[in-house]
């Protein structure tokens, strides 16, 4: 699940805006598990070794546009 919150701010008549923005890739950070190991010689045999997915990432923006 991603999540974004974002606010914009009105600063003067003529239109110029400030903006703050934050972002969460994977906001809960639940693994999405790759499928067990199917080779019968393998010593990982039957075993989920990774994760298809990435781990959470946050980032914040802020931008002024006048």
């Amino acid at each position: 699940m991603d999540l974004s919150l974002n606010k914009r701010w009105r600063l003067n008549e003529k239109g110029a805006t400030a903006e703050l923005r934050g972002d969460a890739l994977n906001a809960f950070n639940h693994p999405t598990f790759a499928n067990p190991q199917t080779d019968q010689f393998n010593s990982a045999f039957g075993q989920i070794t990774a994760t298809l997915n990435y781990a959470r990432q946050v980032q914040a923006m802020v931008r002024v546009s006048f």
